[in-house]
């Protein structure tokens, strides 16, 4: 069975029986997954405790002279590894990053198991102050998620419990606009269970031409990044995803959304409801024939650069220098820009 939310689908989605994963998979992957990292980028890697007190892995890449701190959300599926190959772009460009396994991800201890956004929420508060500890409690902050990252980011930011938060850059968030959807996932996810029994549904990627070599790589052969999950745990996803749409409005924070014009899992029209919702200044950017994955494309660096220009657009000049101009793309006419 192929679900997509467009035309094109580089993966699959079929029903298994569910799985029980090696005692010792969070122990090898983690060196498995540590492999690719590069010693030079200066990466440090640990764990803090959440208010709960469980333990939220995480991965570090400080700046030399940190103008601001970013604290980066991955998607469904995957892990802080994510960002092995943007984490350290961000410090080169003085913003001290820091990437986190979310609840029920990686190597948390509840892998498999949904959290709710509730949870989730407070974990991004409590890495947002870790993060902050480190690189001191007024530096601007900023939150980068993407696909269910970023869908967390704004119920952390309509909550208000961000300390510093200066803007939030979504890279094609998880939102889901249609209840009709909402309650298709939801039959599915109970008729999986009635027909399968005991079962999860299994993700496989089918293609990474249009990645990274890393990303590809890493999406199809890291243990880290999970393949397969239980029926409760996507509609816990898709709950997000749609409250995610309604929260955008208690949103004030200056937002930056980007989304791939060939985007093969989130509708755009979606996307665009969540934007349309948020109640501060906004900037809406539709990138041309690229996929879901835009921080792993191929063209990512672009991506990238758009997000710093736009980060640093928001960043108060430094005392005594010369009026900073506006580099980003969607300076004018922000809510229509495209790259190209």
């Amino acid at each position: 069975m192929t679900l997509s939310g467009n035309s094109f689908a580089p993966f699959r989605l079929r029903i298994s029986r569910q799985t029980r994963e090696p005692r010792r998979l969070r122990e090898h992957a983690r060196l498995w997954a540590n492999v690719g990292a590069d010693p030079r980028d200066g990466m440090r890697c640990g764990s803090f405790r959440a208010s709960d007190g469980a333990e939220i892995p995480y991965r570090l890449w400080p700046a030399r002279d940190a103008a601001a701190a970013v604290l980066l959300l991955h998607g469904a599926f995957d892990y802080a590894a994510a960002f092995d190959e943007i984490g350290p772009k961000l410090a080169r460009q003085g913003f001290t990053a820091l990437a986190i396994d979310q609840r029920g991800f990686g190597a948390t201890r509840s892998r498999g198991t949904w959290s709710g956004s509730s949870r989730m929420t407070e974990d991004a508060r409590d890495a947002a102050r870790f993060l902050l500890e480190r690189t001191g409690r007024e530096t601007p902050l900023f939150v980068l998620g993407e696909s269910l990252g970023g869908a967390v980011a704004v119920h952390a930011a309509a909550i208000g419990n961000l300390p510093e938060l200066r803007g939030l850059v979504l890279v094609a968030p998880g939102a889901l606009a249609s209840r009709m959807r909402q309650r298709l996932l939801a039959f599915v996810a109970i008729a999986v269970r009635l027909v399968a029994g005991d079962s999860e549904i299994v993700f496989e990627r089918l293609a990474g031409w249009e990645l990274t070599p890393a990303a590809a790589i890493r999406l199809i052969g890291d243990p880290l990044v999970m393949r397969r999950i239980r029926p409760e745990m996507l509609c816990g996803m898709a709950e997000l995803a749609q409250s995610a749409v309604s929260e955008a409005a208690s949103v004030a924070t200056p937002v930056l959304t980007m989304v791939g014009e060939r985007d093969e899992l989130v509708r755009l029209a979606c996307v665009r409801r969540l934007f349309e919702n948020f109640a501060g200044e906004k900037c809406w950017q539709v990138v041309p024939g690229a996929p879901h994955l835009l921080l792993h494309w191929r063209r990512s660096n672009e991506i990238l650069r758009e997000a710093v220009a736009w980060m640093t657009a928001q960043l108060p000049p430094p005392p005594h220098a010369e009026k900073r101009q506006r580099v980003f793309a969607g300076d004018a006419g922000c809510a229509g820009a495209r790259l190209d």
